[in-house]
Formats: C-alpha cells, sequence, structure tokens
C-alpha cells in the first residue's frame, strides 16, 4: 500500500511580487470632480480624474491558503507486468480560502452597497482522481 500527503500553507499571494508589502490588501476608488470648489465648471467642461487609497498600504491582509492533498495507491504484480492503481485526494479540508478579492470600490445601480474586498475566486473545492499506470 502506498500512502503519500502534502499539506501547504501560503500567505495570501497579492500580486505574487516577492515582497510584503505587495502581499497587503489595497483599494482604490475614483473620483471625478465635474466643477471646481467655487462652484464653476473645468475650462473645456472636462472632468478631474483622482484616484486615492482606501486602505494604507501594508496594513490589511488576506487569508493564508492551506490546503491537503492525499495519495492512496496499491502496486499490484501479473507475471513481468506491474500494475499501480491510485486514488488522489485533493483539498481534502475543503477550505474555501479567497485567493482574489476585489480591490475596487465600486457601487453600482443594482446594488448601492460597495464591492470592495469581494471575493472573485476561491480555492477549488475538494475532488478526487482516480488514476491506472501499467508498466510492462
Amino acid at each position: 500500500m502506498l500512502i503519500s500527503g502534502t499539506f501547504h500553507s501560503l500567505p495570501y499571494a497579492g500580486n505574487n511580487f516577492p515582497t510584503v508589502s505587495s502581499q497587503s490588501l489595497q483599494g482604490q476608488a475614483l473620483l471625478l470632480f465635474s466643477e471646481t470648489s467655487l462652484g464653476r465648471l473645468f475650462a473645456g467642461g472636462n472632468q478631474a480624474v483622482e484616484f486615492f487609497n482606501l486602505v494604507k498600504p501594508g496594513s490589511l491582509y488576506g487569508d493564508r491558503l492551506n490546503g491537503l492533498d492525499l495519495r492512496f495507491g496499491k502496486n499490484l504484480r501479473y507475471g513481468r507486468t506491474k500494475t499501480l492503481v491510485a486514488v488522489d485526494l485533493y483539498n481534502v479540508t475543503n477550505s474555501n480560502t479567497t485567493d482574489v478579492y476585489q480591490t475596487a470600490y465600486s457601487p453600482t445601480l443594482l446594488s448601492p452597497t460597495a464591492t470592495y474586498l469581494n471575493p472573485l475566486s476561491i480555492t477549488s473545492a475538494r475532488f478526487a482522481r482516480f488514476s491506472v499506470t501499467i508498466d510492462f
């Protein structure tokens, strides 16, 4: 009988850059100004656009990505033929950690609440894979 397993615990991947500050959750909001502070329109009718941070960079982090994968197998021999029958179980603990967050503040007409930090992607659900390897 063959038994093997892998446990991994990773910090939130962030922007996939190898620095601590890029692993933090960031957020930006867009402000559109159509008139000056004196109540007058901008020259040419243009709008002023400004981005600002919702949270201080490096102060908010996502959850750790934990996972447990297992493999159970059995070697079967028939003369000079060897067969490996195996079952692979991925995400055994069935964690649902968020992989990607919505980092832009964007209220919509259908939902007036902000969509900041809503999950866009979560860890794949638990699943199994069956395999057979024949060596002759």
